[in-house]
């Protein structure tokens, strides 16, 4: 098993260049499954900041704060990110020369600030919503103190897989 985790965060709604976020298609009727792991790790993430973590990798404490509401266009994002880098085998925040800010703008979310982590599995079988949640809140890069950022309100998890690779893709906003 191979996990890879990645942390984004932007701070302004720049307008994106015209070929911006590249073309995705991406199933009408999302598989139950996906949509259950997707619901899944984000009921996991608002369990722990309801209970305040203590970051493992940098050892800061965080304290509990407010659940993050589920947003339909962070959702559809985080979907087209995940279901794009899954086929293209990519595994980044930026794809295609495009920010992860585009996929949320495409996606009709009007932001204040916006962030975004990513993870990617290869292996056989997707992870659980909890080895999701787990890997982030280990990380060194910021991961834990992302989903503990108070500051994000809402969110959208997106699950996509290609042959091996499993991709998860959470995307947070203030608005």
């Amino acid at each position: 098993m191979v996990l890879i985790l990645v942390l984004a965060v932007a701070a302004s709604a720049d307008v994106p260049p015209r070929s911006c976020p590249p073309s995705v298609d991406v199933p009408r009727d999302w598989p139950r499954p996906s949509a259950r792991l997707e619901a899944e790790v984000l009921g996991v993430i608002n369990r722990h900041r309801g209970q305040g973590v203590q970051c493992r990798a940098t050892g800061t404490r965080r304290p509990p704060v407010r659940p993050l509401k589920s947003s339909d266009a962070l959702r559809r994002a985080a979907r087209r990110h995940s279901t794009y880098m899954a086929e293209h085998r990519a595994f980044d925040h930026t794809v295609a020369g495009c920010e992860f800010s585009t996929w949320i703008n495409d996606a009709g979310y009007r932001w204040h600030s916006i962030g975004e982590n990513i993870a990617l599995r290869r292996g056989t079988r997707a992870m659980t919503a909890e080895e999701v949640v787990e890997q982030w809140l280990a990380s060194r890069e910021g991961h834990c103190e992302a989903l503990m950022d108070p500051k994000w309100r809402s969110a959208g998890v997106g699950y996509a897989h290609e042959g091996n690779r499993h991709l998860y893709t959470i995307d947070f906003g203030d608005r």
